[in-house]
């Protein structure tokens, strides 16, 4: 299980994707909660592009979709719980796509390594702002 522990092929791809689609929706050069909230929507669409996989898929999308919806009500602080606490679910969960699909059941029990890093990045987001 050591290989899934190393980063995933897609995920520089698919995080070019989300700060792409962020960059997207910023205007100015302040932001204010909304705009914090339109850039993160736009991250999420900017993946989306990339990818199916969908919550519950074991990927990252586990932690960014909750993180993203919980954003639109309370900002960094709910999306860094929300995502922590999706990426904590994936170890429930056979892995559906990227390299840990190769391992089919016996991904289960194990935290998606794309979740786990996105939920880190939306946790030092929260502490940073």
């Amino acid at each position: 299980f050591n290989v899934m522990l190393q980063i995933s092929g897609s995920t520089s791809t698919l995080l070019g994707g989300f700060f792409l689609g962020m960059s997207d929706c910023a205007e100015g050069k302040e932001l204010d909660v909304e705009a914090v909230k339109r850039m993160f929507a736009g991250g999420l669409s900017g993946v989306k592009k990339q990818t199916k996989a969908q919550r519950g898929d074991k990927t990252m999308m586990d932690a960014l979709i909750p993180a993203v919806e919980a954003m639109q009500a309370v900002v960094l602080t709910m999306g860094a719980q929300a995502a922590l606490k999706g990426a904590e679910a994936t170890k429930d969960m056979k892995a559906n796509f990227g390299r840990a699909r190769n391992y089919g059941e016996r991904s289960i029990g194990y935290a998606d390594s794309g979740a786990s890093s996105w939920s880190c990045m939306f946790d030092a987001f929260a502490k940073a702002l």
